[in-house]
């Protein structure tokens, strides 16, 4: 009996039972490192397709391995259905806040208050902090770390905004042309131009802090990061080419790479967001096959974190902010996964009146059913661009303090366990616009 209670006790100090299992941390355990995947426009039914893609594929998702599991609810302040922005205000700040405002949320005199973003803590208490994305880094995804505006679409305010108000140590992304003015020409094309009337150069004021500027994929690679620098990368004019075209940008691997790597070197515990971005371009387009292929990437991209990252010490979670009108429909039948795919480009059965109808439908988006565009599923509703939708998203968590994420959380919630996991505490109240009028 003491020779087990020696190797009971020796198995704890080192964090490894006997039997080569980890021990259940205490409560007051910490998670050291935050890495957040996030999948724009991910829904359930979208990581439904992507994964059948995958079994017709002979292979899983690297998601499904993840042990702790939850849903998350999507709506904003004033809508059933929710946008990037409120949703991202949600997630990283903790506050409810109305379709298209991005880091602010109302106070009872009809004012608005900047609640600081997850990253903005993070940096307030030592951490180093990055984003990572295949869109504009000014998108509102990525901006609701460090931007604070009552509109999505004010993109060059927010990349001011970066440049005076909070900088994450690692930037990468598209959006170059938002930070350049528009004397400056863009390495691509002599006659595409920065966007910026105003003359500054923010890419340039942010070399002059300490940031090393990459502006394409090869940079990119060859960039030193011992001693970690801090890294600006902005890789296109606009946002980053979608993967199924992708030829000149750095794919999402390779950014979380680079992102991983300069954080982990600086020594300091991190907070990092990689956003899957494109995920809800495809969507909004109602194209299955592109959809498909982002969130396929985004899914090789966690794998590669998942390998990169010590899950003792660090926290991985993936999510989403909202969902799309996808659906899988009717009774196609297959005899293996080899099939799948096949399937799932083909009838599902056939409708009231005898005519064949598709497997992946929209409920709203390009063309309907009948003008649709090449490569688009068909759509109940007609729409330019498809709708999101309102239902919950999933969450999964891995590593570190991952045993706070299950059940049902309102999206307000995980920024909450966010703080929890990390044991920081929340708001920076000394912050002028943190709170609101007549707060004590």
């Amino acid at each position: 009996m003491r020779t087990l209670l020696f190797h009971l006790l020796l198995a704890g100090l080192s964090g490894v039972a006997a039997c080569g299992f980890p021990l259940v941390r205490g409560p007051d355990a910490r998670a050291r490192n935050l890495v957040v995947f996030l999948g724009d426009g991910l829904g359930v039914s979208a990581y439904t397709l992507a994964r059948l893609e995958a079994l017709g594929e002979g292979r899983g998702l690297v998601v499904d391995t993840f042990p702790h599991t939850a849903l998350v609810s999507t709506r904003s302040r004033n809508g059933v259905v929710t946008d990037s922005a409120a949703a991202a205000t949600a997630l990283f700040a903790g506050e409810a806040t109305d379709n298209e405002r991005l880091g602010m949320s109302p106070c009872p005199d009809g004012s608005f208050r900047s609640p600081p973003s997850i990253a903005e803590i993070a940096a307030r208490h030592g951490m180093a902090t990055g984003v990572v994305t295949n869109t504009r880094v000014t998108h509102a995804t990525p901006a609701a770390l460090y931007a604070h505006v009552p509109h999505r679409d004010r993109e060059l305010d927010i990349a001011a905004q970066l440049a005076d108000h909070f900088a994450p140590d690692v930037v990468l992304g598209g959006g170059r042309a938002l930070f350049l003015p528009s004397t400056t020409a863009a390495p691509e094309d002599p006659e595409l131009r920065g966007a910026r009337e105003d003359g500054r150069d923010l890419a340039a004021e942010l070399v002059r802090r300490g940031y090393r500027f990459v502006r394409d994929r090869d940079e990119l690679r060859e960039l030193e990061v011992s001693p970690p620098p801090k890294i600006l990368g902005l890789f296109a004019p606009s946002h980053l080419e979608p993967e199924l075209t992708r030829k000149r940008s750095p794919s999402l691997v390779e950014m979380a790479e680079v992102a991983l790597e300069a954080l982990e070197r600086s020594g300091k515990p991190y907070f990092l967001l990689v956003e899957g971005g494109q995920i809800d371009f495809a969507l909004h387009a109602n194209h299955p096959e592109a959809a498909v292929a982002e969130i396929l990437a985004f899914d090789r991209a966690v794998g590669r974190a998942l390998e990169l990252v010590d899950l003792e010490d660090t926290l991985v979670v993936v999510t989403a902010d909202h969902s799309h009108g996808l659906a899988i429909n009717g009774y196609p039948l297959v005899a293996s996964d080899s099939e799948l795919r096949q399937a799932l480009s083909g009838s599902a059965g056939v409708d009231a009146f005898g005519k064949p109808y598709p497997v992946v439908t929209f409920s709203t988006g390009p063309g309907g059913f009948e003008s649709r565009p090449p490569g688009t599923a068909p759509a109940f509703v007609p729409l330019e661009w498809g709708a999101h939708s309102g239902e919950d998203v999933f969450l999964a968590a891995r590593g570190a303090r991952s045993e706070l994420f299950g059940g049902f959380l309102p999206n307000r919630a995980v920024f909450s366990l966010f703080l929890e996991a990390l044991g920081l505490p929340s708001g920076l109240p000394e912050h002028e616009g943190t709170t609101c009028p007549g707060s004590p």
